[in-house]
């Protein structure tokens, strides 16, 4: 099955790109977070095509029927999410940018409580 090319040749990956990859394989919380801003991208090009078709001249040579305008939306929905598959905007990759950090963040205070624990545990044990 050949699988129609909607949004043009793939760019060759960014160093964000390439970076997400590698993270996503060491740490399921990347991966999480790399899935979301996907999702999140398809979801935004996916609001902006439909205001842009909102907003567009009405009429023209052709009647809007509603199975026109059904065929558009779906037609939309395939654009956004292989926009948002690919990262073609680079909305995806600026947003894992500044989340991954907070990610890190919360990784390195749960290692770091997790830790803390056992120590604690065995100075009640020693002490008590």
């Amino acid at each position: 099955m050949n699988t129609v090319n909607l949004v043009g040749p793939a760019m060759p990956p960014s160093d964000v790109q390439i970076e997400n990859r590698k993270s996503k394989i060491e740490n399921p919380d990347h991966e999480k977070l790399h899935k979301a801003t996907r999702e999140m991208e398809s979801y935004f090009v996916g609001t902006l095509l439909k205001k842009m078709h909102e907003t567009a001249a009405k009429g023209g040579l052709f009647e809007e029927k509603s199975e026109s305008a059904t065929y558009r939306e779906m037609f939309d929905d395939a654009v956004a999410k292989e926009i948002g598959k690919r990262g073609s905007f680079g909305i995806a990759d600026t947003l894992y940018k500044e989340l991954v950090v907070g990610v890190d963040a919360q990784a390195a205070e749960r290692a770091q409580a997790a830790s803390a624990t056992p120590a604690q545990e065995n100075g009640e044990k020693n002490g008590g």
